[in-house]
C-alpha cells in the first residue's frame, strides 16, 4: 500500500495523508478565503467553515466530505458543544459518517475555537 503525504493550500496546519482508499486529514480550521483569521461570526460560523474547508481539500484528491466516515471535533470551550454539534448536524446530517468531540484548549491558532480532522473514503 502507498502511503502519500499532500501539503495543502492552506498553510501548514492543514495536511492529508492518502493510504489505499482512506485520506485523513489534519487541524483543518474555519478560516477565512485569505487565510488571515477565523471566519466571522461564532463558533457555529467556525465549524461550517472548517467543514466547508475540508470538503475543498477531500475535493482536490477527488473525494468529498460526502465520503467523509470519522471527524474528530477539537473544540476550546465545553459550553460551546450545543453549536458545535449544531453545525455538524446541519451540514453532515444526511452523511453516514461519526464523530467524536475533545475539548482542549491546544489549538493550532490561538484565535480559532474548532479545529477538526477527518477521515474520508477516497471514491
Amino acid at each position: 500500500m502507498e502511503l502519500k503525504s499532500i501539503e495543502s493550500e492552506f498553510e501548514d496546519n492543514n495536511s492529508m495523508t492518502i493510504a489505499g482508499d482512506f485520506i485523513w486529514t489534519k487541524n483543518v480550521t474555519g478560516h477565512n478565503q485569505d487565510n488571515s483569521g477565523p471566519v466571522d461570526g461564532g463558533i457555529y460560523d467556525q465549524t461550517i467553515a472548517a467543514l466547508d474547508n475540508i470538503d475543498t481539500l477531500l475535493k482536490s484528491v477527488g473525494s468529498s466530505l460526502e465520503n467523509a466516515i470519522k471527524l474528530s471535533v477539537y473544540v476550546r470551550f465545553r459550553q460551546d458543544y450545543d453549536l458545535v454539534n449544531k453545525a455538524l448536524k446541519d451540514k453532515i446530517s444526511s452523511y453516514k459518517c461519526v464523530y467524536n468531540f475533545i475539548f482542549t484548549s491546544a489549538m493550532v491558532d490561538p484565535r480559532f475555537s474548532v479545529e477538526i480532522d477527518a477521515v474520508a473514503l477516497k471514491q
